[in-house]
């Protein structure tokens, strides 16, 4: 039994007529709307063949580096569950699984997702490598879905055509890494592909001659969300920069985390931050933002 009233849904229960099709409760019957999010370390992949849809249907398969974009919703009531259930074919094909994902807020949520079961993977192989070709129409109902709240389908389209999914390739730049201080140089060099300015929530601090932040439900620090091509060789070098070890996190300084970051005209995006790992080790910046210190 799940312990919490939020579901995660990425898929087609994200497209309110796809819902309201089958012998159901309606759709707002069913859904509150709580917030926008990603569940993070997964990548979407079509795992399970579906007969009501003639094709392969949508699964979460752990990635490290890439997020799944959807939306928690506070399912109103037990019927909405068993509602949840038989669509799923839960617990025979998809099963509930608790987890946690991060709300455009920057707070972990508890939620119930589902995933397709283990016993159906045996059935073609494992969930990394399973790959069943999914219907166009399917496939449009999930696009429709993710873009009424404000996601793009790179991913899902990405996943359907079993080609190369994105990672996080953004990182918001809070500190020296921002354009007009000493380390922006670094930034250039892994070729940026795009430069705008954003906000997340948390406290900034002063430890000298560089900021920290400590990532949290209150407060604003302000930056920029900077997207570059060879993430690759920026997250090998921004971790020894900044003093993160993954192996050993006790020694870091800093601790590499995903946040996202509210634009002015945009929905929010995933980037990678870098967080203080330890205690603050100077005063509050009170407006937010380093450059404005300087």
């Amino acid at each position: 039994m799940n312990t919490t009233d939020f579901y995660f849904a990425y898929g087609s229960n994200l497209n309110e007529t796809d819902w309201n099709q089958g012998d159901r409760p309606r759709f707002n019957e069913v859904f509150d709307f709580v917030s926008r999010a990603w569940l993070t370390d997964h990548d979407l992949g079509f795992t399970y063949k579906s007969p009501s849809r003639n094709g392969g249907v949508l699964d979460v398969v752990a990635s490290v580096g890439k997020c799944v974009p959807g939306v928690v919703f506070r399912i109103r009531s037990s019927e909405g569950w068993d509602a949840l259930d038989r669509k799923e074919g839960a617990p025979y094909y998809y099963q509930r699984r608790e987890t946690q994902v991060l709300a455009e807020n920057g707070e972990q949520l508890n939620v119930v997702v589902y995933q397709v079961c283990s016993e159906e993977l045996e059935k073609s192989g494992d969930r990394e490598n399973s790959y069943v070709q999914p219907q166009p129409d399917y496939v449009e109902a999930v696009r429709t879905g993710l873009r009424e709240y404000g996601f793009s389908g790179t991913q899902l389209d990405a996943a359907a055509a079993r080609t190369e999914t994105p990672h996080v390739d953004s990182f918001f730049c809070y500190g020296t890494l921002r354009k007009g201080d000493c380390r922006y140089g670094v930034m250039q060099k892994f070729k940026i592909l795009s430069e705008r300015p954003g906000m997340v929530s948390g406290r900034l601090y002063d430890c000298g001659s560089y900021p920290g932040i400590k990532l949290g439900r209150r407060g604003a620090v302000y930056g920029e969300l900077i997207r570059v091509c060879d993430w690759k060789t920026a997250l090998r070098e921004l971790d020894q920069i900044e003093g993160y070890h993954s192996a050993d996190k006790a020694r870091s300084l800093f601790c590499r985390e995903y946040t996202p970051v509210r634009l002015s005209d945009a929905p929010a995006q995933i980037a990678w931050i870098y967080e203080l790992a330890g205690k603050p080790r100077g005063p509050a910046i009170q407006s937010g933002d380093w450059l404005k210190e300087r």
